[in-house]
C-alpha cells in the first residue's frame, strides 16, 4: 500500500502556491482574480489522489460575467 500525504500549513507556502495559481489562470485564460488559499491537502493512496482545498476567490463583476459567458452559462 503506497501512501503520500501533503498538507500546506505555512503562510509562506500557501502564498507561493497562490501566486503560481493566480499567474497561471491569467496567463492561460486572461482572468484577473485574487485567490486566497486557506488550506490544501493532497493524499495519494494506491495511485488514487484525493485533493481537499479551502479557497476564497475575489474578482470584479466584469470578470465574473466574462467567466460565466466563457463556460456557456449566460
Amino acid at each position: 500500500m503506497d501512501e503520500m500525504k501533503l498538507k500546506l500549513s505555512t503562510n509562506f507556502m500557501k502564498n507561493f502556491i497562490t501566486k503560481m495559481i493566480t499567474k497561471s489562470i491569467y496567463k492561460k485564460y486572461g482572468y484577473r482574480i485574487d485567490i486566497r488559499l486557506n488550506e490544501l491537502e493532497v493524499e495519494i493512496v494506491n495511485g488514487i489522489a484525493h485533493l481537499h482545498t479551502d479557497v476564497d476567490v475575489t474578482t470584479n463583476d466584469e470578470e465574473l460575467t466574462k467567466i460565466i459567458k466563457s463556460i456557456g452559462s449566460d
